[in-house]
This record gives C-alpha cells, structure tokens and sequence, in this order.
C-alpha cells in the first residue's frame, strides 16, 4: 500500500511539523529537552498511525513505523532548535506549526480515506488523524486538552476537511477538461489546509 512519492513527502513533512509543534508546546509550558524530545517524536508518529489504522489496519500502521520514525525525529529536533531560535516568541512558534500540522494532517486523512470510505468515513479520518497528536500532547503535559478547550480549535479543522472534500468531490465533475485537476487531490489537501490555518490565524491565535 506505498503512497505516490508526492503523498509520501507531504506525509513527511507532517509528520515532522506534528513532532515540532510538540517539542515546542513541551519547551513553552517548561519540559525539559530530552522530554520534549521524546513527546515530539510520539506526536509525530500518533499521526500516521492513527490514520493507517482505519485504512489499513496493522500492515499500514507497521509501514508507518518504518517510515516515519526519521521525519518525527527532526521535526522534533528542529522544534527544539526553533524555541532556541524564538526567545520570547516562543508562543507563536508553536501556534503556526500546529495550526499548519493540523491543517494538512486532516486534509490528506481525508484525500486518502474518500475513496474506501465515503464522505463521512473521510472527514472521521480526517478529523482524528488532525486532533489525536494535539490531545496527546496536551494529556501528557498535564495540561487541559485544546480540543475541548478552544472554541476554534475543532471547529477550524473541520470546515477545513470539509473544504477538501469539497474539492474533491466537485472540481473534477465541474472541470474535467481542465488540465490542472490532474493534480486535484493535491490542490484540495493544500486548499482544506489554507482553510483550517486561516480560520486559525482569524480565531484562533486570541484564545490561547
């Protein structure tokens, strides 16, 4: 079940921005660097996992494992080097590299899951491959979980997802001819994950 090298890489990346946004809430609330480390990695890793178990269960969950552990790694790496980078604006480091793992993270989960499982299946994987490594961290640092905390912090997710599966579904049957829509998963993950981050920036960066 190998991904096209393009889903591969933006895979990767998010992975990695799952592990950063982590290592770098951990560093804010005050952890230390190997434990920041270490909760960074496990993020980044919650994310592929969570979703290869409902779309492919224990083989695609074992993929996972052996390809992600490397991008979770740097991401929480350059989490670590970012807060060092940041100072005193350590705050929003943290709030784009959520907003933007977030925002991917639930557009590809659902790019990937609509064609087995259907527009509902889609935004369920959606929406828990984007929040469960947000709910871990913030379960493991003790601290009140942002997905019941934050107003905007689902909500934002969620139109996002809808959004992509929007693309998904509409575009093509608008625009067949149109040469760009070979490309139209793509173009939906990158305009669900736009929504979700906007939505953020516009909301979401005053209640935290």
């Amino acid at each position: 079940m190998p991904y096209p090298m393009d889903i591969e890489l933006l895979d990767g990346i998010i992975t990695a921005l799952m592990a950063a946004a982590a290592t770098s809430r951990a560093r804010t609330l005050g952890a230390g660097i190997s434990g920041a480390t270490a909760l960074g990695c496990l993020c980044g890793l919650v994310y592929p996992l969570i979703r290869e178990a409902f779309l492919h269960g224990q083989p695609g969950m074992a993929m996972a494992l052996r390809a992600m552990p490397d991008d979770a790694l740097i991401g929480a790496l350059g989490g670590l080097s970012a807060m060092q980078i940041a100072g005193g604006r350590g705050h929003a480091i943290f709030f784009w590299l959520d907003s933007a793992a977030m925002g991917f993270a639930g557009s590809l989960g659902c790019a990937l899951a609509i064609p087995d499982l259907g527009i509902v299946g889609a935004l369920v994987v959606g929406m828990a491959t984007a929040l469960s490594p947000g709910f871990v961290r913030d379960v493991a640092m003790g601290d009140i979980a942002m997905l019941v905390e934050n107003n905007w912090y689902v909500a934002a997710v969620f139109i996002g997802s809808i959004s992509c599966i929007c693309l998904l579904i509409i575009a093509p049957a608008m625009f067949p001819a149109d040469p760009i829509l070979e490309h139209a998963a793509m173009i939906a993950i990158f305009a669900g994950s736009c929504v979700t981050i906007l939505l953020r920036r516009m909301r979401g960066y005053v209640e935290h």
